[in-house]
């Protein structure tokens, strides 16, 4: 199985607090985290794109609000 967008856009609306390459892997049989680590190197996503693939999916409410935080943890491994 590959990486597409889709795929890792419902991984991400699905997904609580775990957003690794790993652990994508391991809820999807045949996916490796070498797959999605290649996909996520050879991709622009951009917060327009995802909102562009999420909105049909949300259901209008007046009091639900989105968090986005597109912040980056470097891991260093000794």
């Amino acid at each position: 199985m590959k990486t597409n967008l889709q795929l890792y856009c419902k991984y991400l609306m699905s997904s609580n607090d775990n957003y690794t390459a790993t652990n994508l892997s391991e809820h999807y049989y045949g996916l490796s985290h070498d797959s999605v680590t290649r996909f996520l190197k050879g991709q622009r996503l951009t917060l327009s794109l995802l909102w562009e693939k999420v909105k049909p999916l949300l259901i209008h409410n007046k009091d639900a609000r989105i968090i986005v935080d597109d912040s980056v943890i470097v891991s260093c491994r000794f």
